[in-house]
């Protein structure tokens, strides 16, 4: 049986095939029946030709895609590979600019440092802070009024501890009198 009559579909060859028989009848001449041979061959070998360049042009095609898949992955990873070297040095020059910044940080903060003491060493500007003075007696005071004063009691009473509190008060004003004084003579400021 002819391949035109299967249920697949024929190639144009296997078409050409099978007209043949039907174009070259027993009332051609055998002239006649060459040039029909001749020109079914050609058509033919055309149909053939075409089929033939339908497949390159296909397979092309395809090795085309799967050429343009394959470089596409191969610049994708050397992306990729670029994208980590650039951040890996990235973050190396960060960490060493950071570093540099700490080094020159501790060093102008040791420089500061050795200028404050060196100020400090030639002039008296840091100062203790003053010690508190007749604390007992101001204490003692005002522990006293509060007790009059919650009693209804009479606050002369507390005069003996206002006495001390004020004996102790003109004590420390001496005291910063003659300190002033000393510190005119020797140029300076400090205070007791």
């Amino acid at each position: 049986s002819c391949c035109c009559r299967r249920a697949e579909s024929p190639s144009v060859a296997d078409r050409l095939r099978c007209r043949r028989p039907e174009k070259m009848g027993g009332s051609q001449s055998s002239g006649e029946a060459v040039d029909e041979t001749i020109r079914v061959e050609r058509g033919l070998a055309d149909a053939l030709a075409m089929e033939r360049e339908a497949r390159l042009a296909a397979q092309k095609a395809e090795m085309t895609t799967e050429c343009d898949v394959r470089v596409t992955a191969e610049v994708e990873k050397q992306v990729t590979a670029v994208k980590a070297s650039w951040e890996a040095e990235r973050r190396e020059v960060f960490e060493e600019r950071e570093r540099d910044f700490r080094a020159l940080e501790t060093a102008l903060l040791d420089d500061v440092q050795v200028q404050v003491d060196e100020l400090e060493a030639a002039y008296d500007f840091v100062r203790p802070p003053p010690v508190p003075r007749c604390v007992d007696q101001e204490a003692a005071v005002l522990a006293c009024y509060r007790a009059e004063l919650d009693n209804k009691g009479d606050v002369l009473r507390c005069a003996a501890l206002v006495d001390a509190y004020s004996d102790c008060a003109r004590q420390v004003a001496k005291d910063l009198a003659v300190a002033i004084e000393n510190n005119k003579k020797k140029g300076t400021t400090t205070t007791p």
